[in-house]
């Protein structure tokens, strides 16, 4: 059970869940960083959060997202992961929305910002559902 992270899931049929669609197209490496990486993060004590927040504020085409950043350096080619999602600051709440890879100003998927914009503007008008990520 996820304190800091939901999943969000569309509200088509079957639902979707986001995040775990972008995740079962990636490689080990990918795969066991970011899970490495949730983990951490859950375990996050009060003043860890207030000196660290792993989370950026995007703009550009991916204004009122939110990243986490996931850079992984243990040989190249270097990786940048961006989950994207809404991150509810009080709360302390991520919901993940999709994902990327980018290099430089290119996002791999292209639409990555574009889609999950879509989706959060659909679960703030609330369509679909969240719950804890596993």
């Amino acid at each position: 059970m996820s304190s800091v992270f939901q999943d969000y899931y569309t509200d088509e049929r079957p639902p979707r869940n986001l995040i775990r669609t972008w995740y079962s197209l990636q490689d080990a490496r990918v795969r066991a960083t970011f899970d490495g990486t949730v983990g951490l993060i859950e375990s996050y004590s009060s003043d860890d959060w207030d000196r660290f927040s792993p989370f950026k504020l995007l703009e550009r085409e991916c204004a009122g997202l939110w990243e986490l950043v996931i850079d992984i350096k243990d040989r190249k080619p270097f990786r940048h992961i961006r989950p994207l999602g809404v991150w509810h600051v009080e709360e302390r709440l991520f919901v993940f929305l999709g994902a990327f890879e980018k290099s430089g100003y290119i996002y791999k998927p292209s639409d990555a910002c574009k889609e999950a914009l879509k989706y959060k503007a659909q679960h703030e008008n609330g369509r679909g559902a969240i719950d804890d990520h596993r």
